[in-house]
């Protein structure tokens, strides 16, 4: 029963007219008006004080044409929604080959009634997305092979769980009709940043091989990642970046993707301090550093800000606040520049970098992923990298979690995911320009599931042969993962012998020069 006055009060809010969207207008007009308008029922998902809510998902309306179409081949479509769905179960993920893609019955065409693999469909409208590598008309052969090289080959994706039937279907449209040639040729790039990664490990290996650096040796490939999640960004005019880095290959990224100068790491290394000569403070653990870096992409005339977050021991407290801080950053250059029309996410690309095992464990990660969509936390969306070397400290990652992969957790938010094989920096490239892209489009967070390996043990000192001989039996009769491309460049006449001598030759001399300086050099500040 209400009383007088609640009844007042309902009746009031009911007459509440549209109060102005959130921003800093709106915000002005809201606190001009009566605080009987605080009562409308939407206030605190529309209009309270930082309120950003992400734009919306529209179904697209299928034509006339696709509708026939799709009744009409009603069975094919249930395959290519099975390959969207359980194709990543076949795909081949593992670098090292140990575990294979399965046999996944759903996949198979004759369980939809589909006999003859000559028959031709249209694939224009309606049932699989237009791509350069499918004819208008094609048999089912073709067009099982063009669904098995999209959803079961070294790049796969997990979207089906996501509730909106918008966003399944724009994310299936979109990995399929891109073509590889969609991308830009960075071969010469992706080499140079391989090969820099390389060297970084072996050089320290050779010179300070009691030192626990947590290297990046076998996931050299992340390093390409990022540099295109950057070169993606400035795509969309976005020049700044706020990255969380892992304590895995830390170093070497910084090293030799964010140009942190090489004489300050290696003091670091011979026990150091990051700080100038002289400060009252004594510094931080190796895989802690932090410094602000420029990032210049090939053909982009601006660089690119990257600011990067100190990484605490706790090893995915950098999440959240990464996140949080790429949402007021945001915002503080919306404001400055007086952007219009202003979306959070349009000028800032948050990156999170995690080890495996700390992402499927950790809680303080299912925590943020939580808060990630909400309106009053959303930096516009976050992309998740989890560098997977498949093996947590010394366990197994059948031992370490319940779920099959490390990125599990990333379902219960409705996250997508793209899963990996580290072997190809071209791979990396294709993930990023989806990662990207999703991000822009929804402004919600993706998840980059890498598969790679752990050449060394959790660190430098162990030996991780006692605890996985089968992987490291592996891992010792392969080539490194940039030798192995170097030589694919090679052969392909991509690369010559030569260029491939000069970029080895000289990053070494700027190795040995910046372990000489080491000794006499007073760092910047941060």
């Amino acid at each position: 029963m209400l009383t007088a006055r609640a009844s007042a009060r309902r009746a009031a809010a009911q007459r509440v007219p549209a109060l102005p969207r959130a921003g800093q207008k709106g915000l002005r007009a809201v606190a001009r008006l009566p605080l009987l308008f605080l009562l409308a029922r939407d206030y605190h998902d529309t209009y309270e004080h930082g309120c950003f809510a992400p734009p919306q998902a529209k179904l697209e309306t299928l034509s006339a044409d696709e509708s026939s179409n799709r009744r009409t081949n009603a069975n094919l479509l249930l395959l290519a929604n099975a390959y969207r769905r359980h194709g990543h179960l076949s795909a081949n993920l593992d670098p090292l080959g140990l575990r294979k893609g399965e046999h996944v019955e759903e996949l198979s065409a004759d369980v939809y009634g589909l006999t003859e693999e000559s028959k031709t469909y249209s694939t224009k409208v309606g049932i699989i997305a237009p791509a350069k590598g499918i004819p208008v008309t094609a048999s089912l052969q073709d067009i099982i092979a063009a669904l098995r090289r999209i959803y079961c080959q070294t790049v796969s994706y997990e979207f089906e769980h996501i509730e909106s039937p918008a966003v399944r279907q724009w994310f299936a449209n979109y990995v399929e009709s891109l073509d590889a040639q969609d991308l830009p040729e960075r071969s010469g790039t992706f080499h140079e940043l391989l090969i820099k990664s390389e060297l970084f490990e072996l050089f320290i290996q050779k010179k300070l091989p009691s030192t626990k650096r947590y290297g990046l040796e076998g996931s050299e490939t992340i390093v390409v990642l990022l540099h295109q999640l950057i070169d993606e960004a400035t795509r969309y005019d976005i020049f700044d970046v706020v990255a969380s880095l892992s304590h895995r290959g830390r170093m070497n990224i910084l090293s030799t993707l964010f140009s942190y100068p090489l004489d300050e790491i290696v003091r670091k290394f011979r026990g150091g301090s990051e700080f100038p000569d002289g400060s009252p403070y004594t510094g931080d653990m190796l895989v802690d550093l932090a410094k602000d870096a420029v990032v210049t992409i090939p053909g982009v005339s601006t660089p690119v800000n990257v600011d990067i977050v100190y990484n605490a021991c706790h090893l995915e407290s950098g999440t959240p606040v990464g996140m949080g801080k790429s949402r007021i950053k945001d915002i503080n250059i919306a404001s400055a520049r007086s952007s219009h029309n202003h979306v959070v996410g349009d000028h800032v690309l948050p990156i999170s970098v995690h080890g495996d095992s700390g992402f499927a464990g950790q809680g303080i990660v299912a925590e943020s992923l939580g808060m990630s969509g909400l309106t009053h936390f959303t930096n516009g969306g976050t992309v998740h990298v989890v560098l997977n070397n498949q093996v947590g400290y010394t366990t197994p990652a059948s031992h370490t979690r319940t779920t099959r992969y490390a990125s599990d957790i990333a379902k219960f938010a409705e996250i997508p995911i793209i899963h990996v094989n580290g072997e190809n920096p071209e791979d990396m490239a294709r993930a990023a320009r989806i990662a990207v892209a999703y991000r822009q489009k929804f402004r919600k967070d993706i998840v980059i599931d890498v598969w790679t390996f752990r050449k060394r043990g959790h660190n430098e000192l162990d030996e991780p042969s006692f605890t996985q001989p089968a992987m490291y039996r592996q891992i010792s009769a392969r080539k490194s993962i940039p030798a192995a491309y170097e030589e694919r460049l090679i052969a392909s006449n991509r690369l010559t012998k030569e260029r491939a001598e000069i970029v080895r030759s000289q990053w070494n001399d700027s190795l040995t020069a910046a372990f000489a300086r080491s000794e006499t050099c007073n760092p910047s500040e941060a």
